[in-house]
């Protein structure tokens, strides 16, 4: 392989590798998970996971039930976000989601944070199937 061939190469296996980190952490904060989270007090999580990462979980878990209240209309599908049934609370909701889904997957990049998270790990069969 000629030197730019092989640095492609790595770049391209980094991106890859990155990527399924990611994606192992998605895994991770799954629907399960947050139905979990709302058992616990939310002082109970802020105390496992830290004041940021517990702060952003609980946020995650209200947009979550937000979500299927403000943006799923026929209780199975998104209204999408370019049409015109879809309202301005429904817009900001699903932006406020992809944000802070975005914020804790850098913060789960962490392998300490990844370890906390670990406690709860519930994969969802569909997940755990993707990443075989």
């Amino acid at each position: 392989m000629s030197k730019p061939i092989n640095v492609e190469a790595q770049r391209v296996h980094k991106v890859v590798a990155d990527t399924y980190s990611k994606l192992k952490i998605l895994s991770l904060l799954n629907a399960d998970f947050f139905e979990e989270l709302k058992k616990k007090d939310d002082h109970e999580v802020i105390d496992h996971f830290g004041p940021i990462v517990g702060k952003h979980l609980l946020r995650q878990a209200y947009l979550e039930e937000r979500f299927v209240t403000v943006c799923v209309d026929d209780g199975v599908n998104m209204t999408p976000l370019d049409s015109d049934l879809c309202t301005l609370e429904a817009r900001q909701c699903a932006l406020n989601v992809k944000e802070n889904i975005i914020k804790l997957v850098r913060l789960f990049t962490n392998p300490e944070n990844q370890a906390k998270l670990r406690v709860y790990e519930q994969k969802s069969q569909e997940m755990s199937a993707f990443i075989e």
